[in-house]
């Protein structure tokens, strides 16, 4: 273990002059003279839901770390970890924020069997974290991030590591192990690479990936010229008291989660013991709680709560409203799905059972479904009550990595993961998060995360394997996933052009709901109701200085992220005379 003070930071090169484009994703209009100012020199930032089990209730939390880390923990070797672990947790409850994170590899030294891992890629440690000594400071919203000199490109395409026919082979032995009692589910992945463009900075980027994938629980930290950029929809766990941990409201519809989890067995028994139906007795049986362990089974003044939101069960999203909610009510009624998640919902109440206190383990929300941009996500969230003097290395042993980037038994699931993946994952599906001043810590899964060695950009995607999974759909799972991160490739600017006539917009409606549409898929983290009123508000002041007796006019509308709308009105083309060609 070392502690190391914070090397130089990274310093985001001039961005280049604006390159003229044929049409959007880059604009063809002059940027903005006088762009809102956006501070670029944090050395970690965060994006998350004031209520983490109920992540749409309520404002969210955001802000930036602008001081230098007073002190690096830093874990080479796997012995290291947990005594990393408590130590960050020991400054935090002295007073320091901590942000930081484990790589996936980070296993070897947490779990209680030979953990099943690539060595970590040459000079990265296992977990590395940041002490701060100032609090964190506002951070502008996303509304006001994004400068008009960002470069239009922000990076290279992205590229799979790997081919179809690879998935389809590495899914059909999945489903051999499954067939012979092996395992019941395997999160397969594989990694995808990029290349930051020049002029795009690890904040920009990271900017750009919080537009395209909001509302889940988002960290950033810089060191040197290498980054963890995360923009995770998927909570870990959560642990703090309870009046500062507040369980989810159930959905509409949803019923009474200890009904839902009685049902959810039922409608999905076919598919789990399809999974599971050439397995031994104990293979095949979900894993029985166990008594809590020495450091959580004594009574305690102040109990915490201890909660995590495994997300299994994803379809994706479609661009007319009523496919859109045909594929939630899709994922909904699926058995696949909710065999999926279930089973993840099992494996995580054993995991909690090693920490919680007798008889806490519950699961208060089951089979919600989440809103991201690109998919819709199955999430269930299973909780317990800890000894609030419990190590935070007793909490990762028990719950990492997490069972929803796994599969289930852990043990056999890493082992065949270990197999079939070819090299280390890295942050990806490891854990990042901070610890408050008191010790109240939140992590995420790192799923929707970029790793920035330099330019070198690398992340990961993958999705649960069971009995019933299909290569095809599943390749396409995961092109729908990685969609956030080829959006996030270049800006993308919205824009409408429309005729004039008489003092009014023709179809003013039509073209108000298609540029509303547009912003909903490319901007999904703005404040639509917000933008729909402004852009009323713009029509409605250029209609104003129409002069009277004007002719037919073009109305070319464009929305920028630093300017918001702006338009240019130019004469409209003259009907055509006789005979003429529709396009």
């Amino acid at each position: 273990m070392t502690s190391t003070p914070l090397p130089p930071s990274l310093r985001a090169p001039s961005p280049p002059e604006p390159r003229e484009q044929a049409c959007t994703p880059a604009s063809a209009q002059p940027a903005p003279t006088s762009p809102p100012c956006r501070d670029t020199t944090w050395h970690a930032a965060f994006d998350l839901p004031a209520q983490p089990l109920d992540r749409l209730r309520g404002p969210r939390r955001r802000g930036q770390f602008t001081q230098a880390p007073v002190q690096w923990l830093t874990a080479w070797q796997a012995h290291e970890v947990a005594e990393v672990l408590d130590q960050a947790h020991a400054l935090a409850r002295a007073g320091h924020w901590i942000v930081g994170g484990l790589r996936y590899e980070a296993a070897a030294g947490l779990l209680p069997y030979p953990a099943s891992t690539h060595p970590s890629a040459a000079g990265t440690p296992l977990a590395e974290f940041a002490v701060f000594d100032a609090p964190p400071t506002e951070w502008p919203a996303a509304s006001h991030g994004t400068p008009s000199d960002i470069p239009v490109e922000r990076c290279q395409p992205w590229a799979m590591s790997a081919s179809s026919a690879w998935a389809e082979e590495a899914i059909e032995t999945v489903r051999e192990r499954i067939r012979r009692g092996e395992v019941y589910q395997i999160n397969l992945t594989l990694p995808v690479r990029s290349t930051l463009a020049p002029g795009c900075s690890h904040a920009d980027f990271f900017q750009a990936l919080l537009d395209r994938q909001p509302g889940g629980f988002a960290f950033a930290l810089r060191r040197g010229d290498q980054a963890w950029l995360s923009v995770s929809p998927e909570l870990f766990f959560a642990w703090a008291p309870p009046e500062d941990l507040a369980l989810p409201e159930p959905q509409d519809g949803r019923g009474q989660p200890g009904a839902m989890l009685a049902k959810a067995s039922d409608t999905a028994s076919h598919a789990a013991s399809r999974a599971t139906s050439r397995a031994t007795s104990h293979a095949a049986s979900p894993p029985a709680p166990q008594a809590p362990s020495a450091a959580g089974s004594g009574a305690s003044a102040r109990p915490w709560r201890l909660a995590t939101q495994p997300m299994k069960g994803t379809s994706a999203r479609q661009l007319l409203p009523q496919a859109d909610q045909a594929a939630r009510q899709h994922l909904l009624d699926s058995a696949k799905e909710r065999a999926e998640n279930l089973m993840i919902v099992d494996l995580l109440r054993n995991d909690l059972s090693q920490v919680a206190l007798t008889g806490s383990v519950d699961v208060p929300a089951l089979f919600e479904i989440h809103a991201l941009p690109t998919v819709w996500q199955m999430t269930s969230t299973v909780a317990c009550l800890t000894d609030s003097a419990l190590s935070l290395s007793s909490v990762f042993r028990a719950l990492f990595p997490c069972g929803s980037i796994t599969g289930a038994p852990k043990r056999a699931a890493m082992q065949l993961i270990h197999e079939l993946e070819d090299g280390p994952r890295g942050l990806y599906c490891g854990a990042m998060g901070w610890i408050e001043p008191g010790g109240a810590c939140l992590f995420n899964v790192p799923i929707r995360t970029v790793e920035c060695d330099g330019a070198a950009l690398k992340a990961g995607v993958g999705s649960g394997i069971t009995l019933d999974a299909e290569p095809w759909p599943e390749w396409q799972e995961w092109l729908a996933k990685i969609r956030f991160l080829r959006q996030a490739e270049q800006l993308i600017l919205p824009f409408d052009t429309a005729r004039v006539e008489l003092g009014a917009i023709w179809l003013r409606g039509l073209h108000h709901e298609r540029l509303m549409r547009s912003m909903a898929c490319f901007h999904p983290g703005e404040d639509l109701a917000a933008l729909g009123l402004a852009l009323d508000a713009h029509w409605d002041s250029r209609l104003g200085q129409l002069p009277a007796g004007h002719g037919p006019q073009r109305l070319r509308t464009e929305w920028h992220p630093a300017s918001g709308w702006t338009s240019v009105m130019t004469g409209a083309p003259a009907p055509a005379v006789g005979e003429a060609r529709l396009r």
